[in-house]
C-alpha cells in the first residue's frame, strides 16, 4: 500500500528529526551546566570513573 508507505516514511523522518533535536538539547543543557553553572552534572552523566562515583546527592 503506497499511501501507508508514504505516511510511515514521513512519520519515521519526523520522529528521527525530533529525536535529534531532543538529543542536541540534552547535550547543550549538560554543557551549559558544566561551563556556565560549573557544577558536576556532566561528570555524573558520563560513564567514566570519578572521585564521586558511588555517591549520590
Amino acid at each position: 500500500n503506497k499511501a501507508l508507505y508514504e505516511a510511515l516514511l514521513t512519520t519515521h523522518g519526523t520522529l528521527a528529526a525530533v529525536l535529534a533535536v531532543v538529543v542536541a538539547l540534552h547535550v547543550a543543557g549538560a554543557l551549559k551546566h558544566h561551563f556556565i553553572h560549573k557544577d558536576d552534572v556532566l561528570r555524573r552523566m558520563l560513564p567514566l570513573p570519578s572521585a564521586t562515583s558511588g555517591t549520590r546527592r
